[in-house]
């Protein structure tokens, strides 16, 4: 009887490693689940056989992705940053939203299996990526089916804020201004009518409120957008002078019925 020949191993090493570990016998039900869930999420990488290939262990459910070459390594790279940052990675590279979905549909099946992802890259870089739970599948089908998140957003809005200081750090520095945006005192640019200036000024010097209308930048962190301070730039103010509650009360006469109803709701839901 002839001994089979061992298989060579390769001459070059896999550049980056996804791999799979469930915390239950490999059946092959489970198999199919992961082979099928690797297999989709690679495709959606734009990975093929020659750059990404796939191991199952048959005991313990234990799968590895495995790239290839500099465009293997990336597509591999590709589906761990979609499980590393999801609404991120599908803001800014919207063609990996099929990665989100494959984990999303074949990830309901392993959900109950006690499932951990861990990346193994180059220089024997390891780290865990996070578990495969019911709440991982509902993120991922969350992201899978927006299509609507841009990594930014730009736009106007207006503030109330006390105006710190008006001036230049040197003459032939552009103004700034220093208000408070987002609880925080920020030094913002100006681009503005004269008026709007005096009234920033006055402001500064008789320490009372202004409202200004801002031009900004809203920046995707932690799946919401936040102003970015240093994109601020000020287009014009008005003196603004805050009410008590007190007399608030006097002014509801000249208040319409729209603004009226709006208020009521505010103070039924803060009671």
């Amino acid at each position: 009887m002839v001994a089979p020949v061992q298989p060579k191993a390769p001459k070059e090493q896999p550049r980056e490693q996804l791999q799979l570990l469930l915390d239950a016998p490999a059946t092959p039900d489970r198999v199919v689940a992961v082979a099928n869930m690797f297999a989709d999420a690679a495709r959606a990488a734009g990975a093929d056989a020659s750059t990404v290939t796939m191991e199952v262990h048959n005991w313990a459910t234990d799968a590895t992705l495995r790239g290839w070459g500099e465009e293997g390594a990336r597509q591999v790279n590709d589906i761990i940053w979609v499980l590393r940052e999801p609404t991120l990675a599908i803001a800014q590279a919207p063609q990996l939203r099929g990665v989100a979905q494959a984990f999303a549909k074949h990830g309901k099946a392993l959900a109950k299996s006690g499932g951990r992802f861990r990346h193994k890259g180059a220089r024997g870089r390891k780290g865990d990526l996070g578990v495969l739970d019911d709440r991982f599948v509902d993120v991922m089908e969350r992201v899978g089916k927006d299509d609507t998140v841009p990594v930014q957003r730009v736009g106007t809005t207006e503030l109330h804020t006390p105006v710190l200081r008006v001036g230049r750090v040197q003459v032939d520095q552009p103004l700034k201004v220093r208000i408070i945006a987002g609880g925080k005192a920020c030094e913002v640019s100006f681009d503005g009518p004269e008026a709007a200036r005096r009234v920033l000024a006055d402001a500064a010097i008789e320490e009372h409120w202004c409202r200004v209308q801002i031009s900004a930048r809203w920046v995707l962190e932690d799946g919401a957008h936040r102003l970015d301070p240093t994109s601020i730039v000020v287009r014009d103010a008005t003196r603004w002078t805050p009410l008590s509650g007190a007399a608030s009360l006097t002014q509801i006469g000249t208040l319409s019925a729209a603004t009226s109803a709006l208020l009521l709701d505010q103070l039924i839901d803060e009671e």
